[in-house]
């Protein structure tokens, strides 16, 4: 169990999808929305990746691996993260009409994230397991998530700093993912 909860923590934190292997910095760069809004994104973004690889897992386990189309295995993995983006953007436009309004301009980003695709591609090729890949697939959901709310809020303050003309915006954006990546490289070898 301790082993087990190290390695979850690994993946949200010190293996951070977002700032180790850069998976899915665009929206996080490209969403310009208040900092509620973006939770609510994260929020979608961690049940679409968790979705999708309980789904993928099984599908691979049961199916694929069974008929013998392993080959066709990424694009099964795209169909089933693409539904499951489409599912949550209805769901979220039934759910809060008005927050829908506001950040509907940003829901293609949830189908077009490819932190969505790198983190079911991972859990599912090391796990055997369906509850191995979902959990696995769940902390990097929660790295994506810890590391979208520390960049939104400093975005937020970096838009009232005096930053030079030429770090406004994303250059600035890039420079405290690097410094957050570092941050969390800090982390190698907690609870080891």
């Amino acid at each position: 169990m301790g082993h087990r909860l190290s390695l979850l923590i690994g993946l949200a934190f010190v293996n951070n999808a977002v700032l180790t292997r850069f998976l899915g910095l665009y929206p996080i760069l490209a969403m310009r929305t208040q900092l509620a809004d973006s939770m609510v994104l994260g929020l979608a973004m961690v049940s679409i990746v968790v979705a999708a690889a309980a789904a993928c897992a099984a599908l691979e386990a049961h199916v694929l691996r069974a008929l013998g189309f392993e080959s066709l295995s990424l694009v099964a993995y795209m169909i089933v993260i693409a539904s499951l983006a489409g599912a949550a953007t209805l769901a979220l436009r039934a759910l809060d009409r008005l927050r829908f309004e506001r950040i509907k301009a940003e829901m293609p980003l949830l189908t077009a994230n490819c932190a969505a695709l790198g983190v079911v591609l991972s859990a599912t090729a090391v796990q055997r397991s369906v509850l191995g890949a979902t959990l696995d697939a769940l902390a990097a959901a929660v790295g994506f998530l810890v590391v979208l709310a520390l960049l939104c809020a400093l975005r937020e303050r970096l838009d009232d700093a005096a930053v030079p003309a030429r770090l406004r915006g994303a250059p600035i954006l890039l420079v405290t993912a690097g410094l957050l990546s570092l941050a969390f490289a800090g982390l190698q070898g907690f609870g080891a």
